[in-house]
């Protein structure tokens, strides 16, 4: 049986004790994960109520819908592999739509609203597609 006086246990914790304070943060990393988690937050909360357009500044208004820029352009690549070779598709969207023009109606007959996001091709989206 060992026993542990006032003395070693005092000398243990000057000398040998790590405490878990002394780990170095990263707090731009943190910094940056924690504005990115409450600007979802905000954007969610956001989405679902009529001060959306409100939120979201420098929008337009269309026909059912609030058309939004994107900050820089939305680009996504894609290569379809089938039978006969392949096909390499490149999408880019400079705005995106958010509306309420769609519907649900729950089992006992209610109605609820749906807010849409939509890319769309339009004028500003380009699709090039090249068969290799």
């Amino acid at each position: 049986m060992k026993v542990c006086t006032i003395e070693k246990l005092s000398d243990f914790l000057e000398t040998q004790f790590v405490s878990t304070d002394n780990i170095p943060e990263d707090t731009a990393r943190r910094d940056s994960v924690c504005m990115e988690a409450r600007a979802s937050l905000l954007i969610e909360a956001n989405c679902t109520g009529e001060r959306f357009p409100a939120f979201m500044k420098c929008g337009r208004r269309e026909d059912s819908c609030w058309i939004f820029p994107f900050p820089q352009p939305f680009a996504r690549q894609l290569t379809h592999s089938f039978s006969d070779g392949k096909v390499n598709l490149e999408w880019s969207f400079r705005e995106f739509e958010v509306g309420h023009g769609q519907f649900v109606i729950d089992s006992l007959g209610h109605t609820t609203e749906r807010w849409r996001l939509k890319v769309s091709p339009d004028s500003s989206a380009r699709t090039k597609v090249n068969l290799k």
